[in-house]
């Protein structure tokens, strides 16, 4: 069984400070630039092809890049910032690419138990697989 959960928030943790890289231009001087720090949840911004950005407090957002943040999945027994890969092309979905890895909490779904067995996140939200649970 699917679900599928529209935008509704979503947030990333860098694991590690981040910081953009400054353009220098002639007779400008360096200019600060931005950056997030690690381990500080941000809420995420998707571009159209689902890369994922952080936004900071002044609205301005930083891109990052696989592997320098994990989202924070409300789908999960353990709250927090959950492991985040980005499989191979021929493995994702255009939708949903990112994997979201972690032990799936339980939902009673028609009455009958379920578990989250795979989560994945894109510029459409969240999806869920769920298998029932015994």
């Amino acid at each position: 069984m699917i679900i599928l959960f529209p935008d509704s928030g979503v947030c990333v943790v860098p694991r590690r400070d981040v910081r953009g890289v400054a353009p220098e231009w002639p007779g400008f001087g360096p200019e600060m630039p931005a950056g997030v720090k690690g381990n500080v949840e941000y809420r995420a911004h998707f571009n159209p092809q689902s890369a994922v950005s952080a936004v900071m407090m002044d609205g301005r957002k930083l891109g990052l890049k696989p592997g320098e943040f994990d989202f924070v999945c409300p789908f999960m027994e353990k709250m927090g910032p959950a492991e985040t890969v980005l499989p191979s092309k021929t493995e994702r979905d255009l939708d949903y690419p990112w994997r979201v890895f972690g032990e799936g909490m339980k939902l009673e779904i028609d009455g009958k138990p379920h578990r989250v067995v795979r989560v994945a996140v894109g510029v459409r939200g969240w999806r869920l697989d769920l298998e029932e649970a015994p």
